[in-house]
């Protein structure tokens, strides 16, 4: 009997022992779920965290976007605005001037001069340009005014200056009588380009051409001579530029 409480006593002993290593292990196991548990908790709570910063960041660059966004729209429609409100000034400033330019009597013509001339008169000139005086100088149109004046076989160039506030300017360059071609009754004046510059009963002292091939009928003022005697003339010019040259 004593034997057997012993080893009751020692069994029961032993079964303690192990009771109480499973129940710390199931303790420390209990406490390690828990803890995993807890810190996995603690993580997804921190990405939910992070989530959450990241979406309220991202929000707020949004929105400052869109205000740069509108801010930067509304600086634009301003300096269109101020553009276009400039630009309107800007028309209106010159429609009055270019107005005021046509309607003042300031700017009435009450002079013309006529430079270069030696041939052409200066009151055939300013005929020619159909000047009117005592009128607006900007209404008269300066290409007009140069085609009227080459009407004149002589004029070979023309410019015309508005002097203000009421004076006309033009400087002319004349064509040059170089030879003369017989007629039946007359005589055509030619330049040393071919030019037909006048038909005249009257001389002058300088060489005449014959054994011109231009039909009379088409010698008129303002024309050039045809290809064959514009060839022959360049033969003219140069025996006239030898004998010049030997005196």
């Amino acid at each position: 009997m004593p034997v057997n409480r012993k080893q009751k006593k020692k069994n029961n002993t032993n079964n303690k022992a192990v009771k109480n290593t499973a129940l710390s292990k199931i303790e420390n196991r209990t406490n390690t779920i828990r803890v995993n548990v807890t810190s996995n908790m603690d993580s997804t709570e921190k990405k939910s965290v992070k989530q959450k910063k990241s979406k309220t960041q991202k929000q707020k660059n949004n929105n400052k976007k869109i205000k740069a966004t509108n801010q930067k729209a509304k600086t634009i429609g301003t300096n269109n605005g101020a553009k276009i409100l400039k630009g309107l000034a800007l028309c209106i400033l010159v429609v009055g001037a270019i107005v005021f330019l046509f309607t003042t009597p300031l700017f009435n013509v009450t002079q013309i001069d006529v430079i270069g001339n030696e041939t052409v008169s200066k009151e055939e000139i300013i005929s020619l340009s159909q000047i009117p005086l005592n009128e607006n100088m900007f209404k008269n149109v300066k290409t007009t005014i140069k085609q009227n004046i080459k009407g004149n076989a002589y004029i070979e160039n023309v410019s015309v200056k508005r002097v203000l506030p009421n004076k006309i300017q033009i400087t002319v360059q004349e064509r040059k009588v170089k030879f003369m071609l017989k007629l039946l009754d007359s005589y055509a004046y030619i330049n040393s380009q071919g030019y037909i510059l006048e038909i005249t009963p009257q001389t002058k002292e300088v060489p005449i051409i014959e054994g011109m091939s231009t039909p009379e009928e088409e010698l008129i003022a303002g024309r050039r001579l045809n290809e064959e005697d514009l060839n022959k003339l360049e033969t003219a010019l140069s025996i006239v530029s030898n004998c010049e040259e030997n005196e």
